[in-house]
């Protein structure tokens, strides 16, 4: 093999390296933006009822599909894991803790990046293509406002809401399984778990789709912003923006939820 063969592996590694830092910062940098504009008027209230609808109610039906299947394959899991060991009395606290811990807000955020994430960067995409945001410059109109800062609101309002309803509807599919197999009595099911189910189990369980929210919607609209070649362009740009947005969540899951149960105990 010649020097240049050699070389070519390392090159690309530290090309790929120095992109990631560059849009990393670029990243960092719309987050910077986003924060100040959010505060700023005028208050944008139609484009904020807008993307709640968009975002949260289309979204819930898919949502509640997912978490209700997730929910009866953890209740599943969980029998046939604990009646090895004659604890089969502990599958609500098992399999709805860990829903509303973990795997509620993970899935919920996933969903939504499938979902939504998806839709606001290609729409924003193909205003980019099409020179629209140009357009708001030249009207003296701050894109971050006009773009961003209505679907960050949204999203912040409506991805908490979403998977608290998809953590019930869950709950509902592990209770229905644990009953099935005759585990648990329906009503002994909902009697367990109703002192593991305190007001800061909920609120810790709903402090991550906050964190995900901004992170799924900063990333969406960054890449939207700077997807270029038409619409094979804007397809790349929504593509990348679902699969930095699903890695960037899943990696932020361990560390909050390190964080959390650090609190937790």
């Amino acid at each position: 093999m010649t020097t240049k063969t050699w070389v070519w592996p390392f090159r690309e590694l530290s090309k790929q390296g120095y992109q990631g830092i560059r849009e990393s910062g670029q990243i960092g940098i719309l987050s910077w933006g986003a924060f100040r504009e959010i505060f700023r008027p005028p208050l944008r209230l139609r484009s904020f009822l807008r993307e709640t609808f968009r975002q949260g109610v289309l979204s819930l039906p898919i949502l509640s599909l997912a978490s209700l299947a997730t929910g009866m394959v953890l209740a599943l899991q969980a029998v046939k894991s604990l009646e090895r060991f004659g604890a089969t009395h502990q599958v609500a606290e098992f399999a709805s803790l860990g829903l509303i811990r973990d795997l509620g807000p993970l899935l919920g955020a996933l969903v939504f990046i499938a979902k939504a994430g998806s839709l606001m960067a290609a729409e924003i995409g193909t205003m980019n293509v099409s020179d629209q945001i140009k357009a708001l410059k030249v009207m003296q109109i701050n894109p971050v406002h006009f773009l961003v800062v209505p679907r960050l609101a949204a999203c912040f309002f409506v991805l908490p809401i979403l998977v608290f309803s998809a953590d019930m509807v869950g709950i509902l599919g592990s209770a229905f399984v644990v009953s099935f197999y005759e585990v648990q009595h329906f009503r002994e099911f909902w009697q367990v778990l109703a002192p593991l189910l305190t007001l800061k189990e909920c609120l810790l369980g709903l402090l991550k789709p906050v964190i995900f929210s901004w992170l799924i919607v900063v990333i969406a609209c960054h890449k939207g912003m700077r997807a270029s070649g038409g619409s094979q362009g804007v397809g790349e740009a929504t593509t990348e923006a679902v699969s930095l947005s699903a890695i960037t969540v899943i990696v932020m899951n361990f560390f909050l939820t390190k964080a959390l149960i650090g609190f937790l105990d």
